[in-house]
């Protein structure tokens, strides 16, 4: 990474910028976390009905 004098923006060899990753970066934060309420959304009335199936076994 280097410093552009003229534009004052940290850069990488290849031209993108250090916000264009930062940007990036976040998007896929912001898409792991969505992933994974909606999983932990949708298994939780399949966990529910497994806990009560093995309780009534178990009793």
């Amino acid at each position: 990474m280097t410093l552009d004098r003229k534009s004052n923006i940290w850069t990488c060899e290849s031209g993108a910028s250090l916000i264009e990753y930062s940007l990036l970066i976040g998007l896929i934060s912001a898409a792991i976390v969505i992933s994974i309420g909606s999983i932990s959304g949708s298994l939780a009335p399949v966990w529910s009905n497994l806990a009560s199936m093995v309780a009534q076994v178990a009793a």
